[in-house]
């Protein structure tokens, strides 16, 4: 099962987005897979960008994986963002996004994604590198207290 945070952003775990036929009939155009097991489906542009939860990411990556969301966005792809439970990897990505896009601050875009996909809960470690890219000094329990408090 996949969730629409927006109407042009998805996001799943492994199964869901392992099913092409399911992907397109959702309208799936693009998919940022941040595990590297999911097969190449026809007529969906993908980046496999492998990424392990619970350790930090480095900025590099968060860079690849924001541009291309940026450049599926511009070209008018419905995208689908993805991991393998559907929890902490593509929580951070599709708030990432939603920074970028709507100009939300972390615990705007957290909340975005919560409400949508109630198993959003990105990895602390993940958040503060979520946050370090946009230029925000954070620590770990910063990430708890201030972004994930309450929501």
């Amino acid at each position: 099962m996949i969730d629409q945070i927006r109407d042009w952003l998805y996001i799943s775990g492994y199964r869901s987005a392992r099913e092409g036929a399911y992907l397109r009939e959702k309208g799936i155009t693009a998919q940022l897979s941040l595990i590297d097991d999911i097969p190449k489906h026809e007529g969906i542009t993908q980046l496999l960008l492998p990424i392990d939860d619970g350790v930090p990411v480095r900025q590099e990556k968060v860079a690849q994986g924001v541009t291309f969301l940026k450049e599926q966005r511009a070209a008018g792809k419905t995208i689908l963002v993805n991991c393998g439970a559907g929890i902490s990897r593509s929580t951070l990505f599709c708030m990432a996004i939603l920074m970028e896009d709507e100009g939300l601050s972390l615990r705007e875009a957290y909340e975005a994604v919560l409400e949508k996909h109630p198993e959003a809960l990105p990895h602390m470690k993940l958040g503060v590198c979520l946050a370090q890219y946009h230029g925000i000094r954070m620590s770990e329990m910063a990430w708890v207290t201030d972004v994930l408090r309450e929501a």
